[in-house]
């Protein structure tokens, strides 16, 4: 009976990844950033002078917010949550994922509009929550992108 209790154990613990919460300053900071992010068009990859500078200006407001919340997370004057940076790193690939959506070309667009859309509402999901708990398959679907 032991053996199987263990096993069990064993079991649910690799496949459910532990649950790891978030600061209120990163779900706030997580939302904010989706917002921007959804704010690059298709129209600005397209290519042309005005959307090269579309691209630019979304680059710099995106670089904004990410130095803000890299300097929130290097801050050793304040304990982070240990969801903080796993689920930084996931809004990054959120970031990822949608640049590549708007400048794949309309064979690959498919592939990134799944990785897009799969990274995105789990980023959300987690700002809603308030704990990661794994990419979401993000990681997987950027994968299968990249890889078309």
């Amino acid at each position: 009976m032991a053996v199987v209790l263990i096993r069990s154990a064993f079991t649910n613990s690799a496949t459910k990844p532990v649950s790891k919460p978030v600061s209120r300053y990163m779900r706030d900071m997580g939302i904010l950033y989706l917002e921007t992010v959804e704010q690059l068009t298709p129209d600005c990859g397209q290519k042309s002078t005005h959307d090269d500078d579309c691209m630019s200006r979304w680059e710099s407001t995106m670089e904004s917010i990410e130095d803000r919340a890299d300097i929130a997370l290097s801050d050793k004057s304040r304990q982070r949550s240990s969801g903080d940076a796993p689920y930084w790193d996931l809004l990054k690939n959120v970031k990822y994922a949608r640049k590549f959506y708007v400048i794949a070309d309309p064979e690959q667009r498919k592939a990134w509009s799944h990785a897009y859309i799969t990274c995105q509402a789990h980023a959300h999901a987690i700002a809603l929550v308030g704990d990661f708990d794994g990419d979401g398959g993000c990681g997987t679907a950027i994968d299968a992108a990249t890889h078309q």
